[in-house]
């Protein structure tokens, strides 16, 4: 998810208002919920004693399962937080920052899993400290600074600070996920804290602040998708095809490549334009004059009365992104979302036009993102892309 640009504007001024500690450590016990499982935590800072050295693990990554939601809607992680022994069910998402959750007391919370002192009474803190943040698509959160243990895959992590979501917008309220596990870069948190990702690092838990991604296709039926903290997974993609670009992004905190254009069709659609990679996102967004050159590109294509694209759900044409002097092909199913109801034959589309958007910004959700295996590695600035095995 994208966050909404007044919040990057008044930035400086939070950050100077925020002074939370962003000190982190490893936690030397597993998750009480993890008790009984054949694999304990992992914890870096333990050492194996052999019969005449103390020797000390390296740190190593940690991959975590992503979930389909939906028909590819969002994917989400599971973690723990503290002594609640119910997973929390998080969007990852690359276009933010921040990891927050609902709070238990939220009166919108519904089904949602949720913290407080009530769930984990031996480790949350609440820092007495309100938070917002807001998101493009106008839906926008307000709680409260809390720190707590965090437990991901089989490590843990102790004070990380994070935000409750006390009141939620509507969309938010009706998802499924229980909160947004930010994976941005960290500069731009809202809570005053390090993500998560910069937390495990600092804390010695991963080597490097470097993330892999995989997307899944609900429509290829396996559901596996995963996200590799602190390194990739060599066997989901072909080395050969590998490439690395620079994250163009100086500004907003995001990851952003400079695209060579769009074709389809055997023909250039789009020019060079700047690509944002949001996992955190369905669709393509892209500015109105952009959105209708791509769909001018579908047979049976048409912009409904909501102002809404839809399309043939059987669309066979195939969009080509340049990145790296390198096409990358979005396979013509992830054009296509729900049904459309009483027009039979015809589903949402996946590419759509925002009039917020930058003529010459397209932002890449997750119908681009799945078809590549995508490497966003903060610490050096870089993006790389690499086709699917």
């Amino acid at each position: 998810m994208q966050l909404s640009s007044s919040f990057s504007s008044i930035l400086v001024s939070v950050l100077f208002a925020v002074t939370l500690s962003d000190r982190s450590c490893a936690v030397p016990t597993e998750h009480p919920a993890a008790q009984n499982s054949s694999s304990g935590l992992d914890v870096h800072s333990y050492a194996s004693r052999s019969t005449h050295q103390l020797i000390v693990r390296a740190p190593e990554p940690i991959t975590v399962p992503l979930r389909n939601i939906g028909k590819d809607q969002a994917y989400y992680a599971s973690l723990f937080i503290g002594g609640n022994p119910r997973p929390f069910n998080l969007l990852a998402d690359s276009g933010s920052h921040d990891l927050w959750v609902f709070s238990e007391t939220s009166p919108q919370r519904g089904n949602h899993n949720g913290i407080g002192p009530a769930s984990s009474p031996q480790s949350f803190v609440n820092q007495n400290r309100a938070w917002s943040t807001g998101y493009e698509d106008g839906q926008g959160i307000n709680g409260a600074v809390f720190t707590d243990n965090v437990f991901i895959g089989n490590k843990g992590i102790s004070g990380m600070v994070m935000g409750t979501a006390e009141v939620v917008s509507e969309d938010i309220a009706e998802s499924r996920e229980d909160g947004i596990l930010g994976l941005a870069t960290g500069r731009f948190s809202r809570t005053g804290g390090l993500t998560l990702l910069d937390s495990l690092v600092q804390a010695g838990i991963i080597p490097e602040a470097v993330t892999g991604w995989k997307l899944s296709r609900k429509a290829d039926g396996l559901n596996d998708g995963e996200i590799v903290l602190g390194g990739v997974n060599s066997n989901l993609f072909d080395a050969n095809t590998r490439i690395t670009v620079p994250n163009i992004d100086t500004t907003d905190g995001g990851f952003k490549v400079a695209l060579g254009g769009i074709a389809a069709n055997n023909a250039w659609i789009v020019g060079p334009s700047i690509g944002i990679f949001d996992s955190g996102t369905t669709d393509i967004t892209v500015h109105p004059t952009i959105a209708q050159r791509l769909h001018a590109q579908i047979p049976g294509a048409e912009l409904n009365d909501d102002g809404e694209y839809i399309i043939p759900c059987n669309t066979q044409t195939v969009f080509i992104v340049s990145i790296g002097n390198v096409g990358w092909p979005i396979d013509a199913r992830d054009l296509a979302f729900d049904t459309v109801p009483g027009r039979p034959g015809y589903c949402v589309s996946n590419i759509q036009a925002d009039e917020d958007r930058e003529a010459n910004e397209i932002l890449l959700g997750g119908t681009f993102l799945k078809n590549v295996y995508q490497i966003l590695d903060k610490g050096r600035g870089q993006i790389g892309l690499a086709r699917l095995r």
